[in-house]
């Protein structure tokens, strides 16, 4: 009776055994995981650690003011982007042929969004990469990390960028803006000097 168990006990080994080398065969590496397929779509969201990641992995960073947002459904029939208008008032990476860029966030007031969607109006720092889609949305920009890199002006500094601009025209010479995260559940501000 011994001999059985025993016998028992060794085959349930060895099959122990066996279906975990089986399994781990069937896994993918930590390597492999990583590794994009050619028709998985890519997310623009990434957890940054620091501003030096975030400004590394943005091509062109400015401040400016948009000056005017649209709605449009140009990449397919389903999702809206906001298209932002922004008055570029300093190019602190990269450059700008002109002095304006048309940014673009997924989503719209009407339809939703998970980013925050900015307002005409709104001064910001912006960290942008460069949408690499074709014909004229080339020359487009996407926040670079999704919401991680926009900041926006607080709302005791707009008050203020307010006043002088409607006294002096131009305000932008005498300001020194205070620039908060939008995503106020990570990040943090940043002063402009």
């Amino acid at each position: 009776m011994k001999k059985i168990s025993r016998i028992r006990w060794l085959t349930t080994l060895m099959g122990l055994v066996v279906l975990m080398f089986t399994c781990a065969g069937c896994g993918q590496t930590a390597a492999q995981s990583n590794v994009p397929k050619p028709d998985a779509s890519q997310s623009r969201v990434r957890i940054y650690e620091s501003m030096v990641e975030l400004e590394d992995d943005s091509p062109l960073i400015i401040t400016g003011e948009i000056s005017r947002t649209s709605v449009i459904r140009d990449i397919d029939d389903i999702t809206d982007f906001t298209l932002l208008d922004v008055k570029v008032s300093q190019t602190l990476k990269g450059t700008v042929n002109s002095g304006s860029i048309i940014v673009r966030q997924t989503g719209s007031a009407e339809q939703g969004s998970a980013e925050t969607l900015l307002q005409t109006g709104d001064v910001v720092m912006l960290f942008l990469t460069p949408t690499d889609l074709p014909g004229e949305q080339s020359s487009q920009y996407y926040v670079t990390g999704a919401t991680a890199g926009v900041y926006r002006v607080t709302d005791d500094t707009q008050q203020s960028w307010n006043v002088l601009r409607s006294q002096h025209g131009n305000a932008s010479d005498a300001w020194q803006p205070v620039f908060e995260r939008v995503n106020v559940d990570s990040g943090m501000s940043f002063h402009q000097s």
